[in-house]
């Protein structure tokens, strides 16, 4: 995803702070031209060493990874959405910190709890990068910057 794809509409992606919880939504009209299933499934090509996927749940809605370290502590996430017509309820909102980052082209929502969540779309799909404490911001921003189409992804 080193180069945001290009489409006739940007889709813009909305976030409310609802109190105990932010909501995103999408224009209905710019999210009507996304694919309404997961024609292209991606992944985070680099993981740090010592962590290891434990979980790959690929479907028509998405997709969804886990890696885990060796002590079972810290994590990484990866989730990928098709967008949604309607609100969708996101993380946690109190006592969080938040930012907008933009990173190689793309804005994205950014919350810091005890880990780091990043919330974004590349016009196509909505995507959630969640990382334990364990995983620094460069190292999150790495695994950002190596997420790709996964050719050898099985629809399930």
């Amino acid at each position: 995803m080193a180069v945001p794809a290009i489409r006739e509409a940007i889709i813009q992606f909305f976030f409310r702070n609802e109190g105990t919880h932010y909501e995103f939504s999408f224009d209905p009209e710019q999210a009507a031209t996304a694919p309404d299933v997961a024609e292209k499934i991606y992944c985070a090509t680099y993981i740090p060493k010592g962590y290891t996927q434990i979980t790959a749940d690929i479907s028509f809605a998405g997709a969804g990874y886990i890696w885990l370290d060796e002590s079972g502590e810290g994590y990484i996430m990866f989730n990928q959405y098709i967008i949604p017509e309607d609100n969708n309820s996101g993380p946690n909102a109190e006592g969080v910190a938040t930012e907008i980052l933009n990173l190689n082209g793309y804005e994205v929502f950014c919350v810091h709890d005890e880990g780091t969540m990043y919330y974004w779309t590349n016009n196509e799909y909505f995507f959630e990068l969640y990382c334990g404490a364990k995983v620094s911001e460069e190292v999150m921003q790495k695994i950002f910057s190596n997420i790709q189409v996964n050719e050898n992804a099985v629809v399930e």
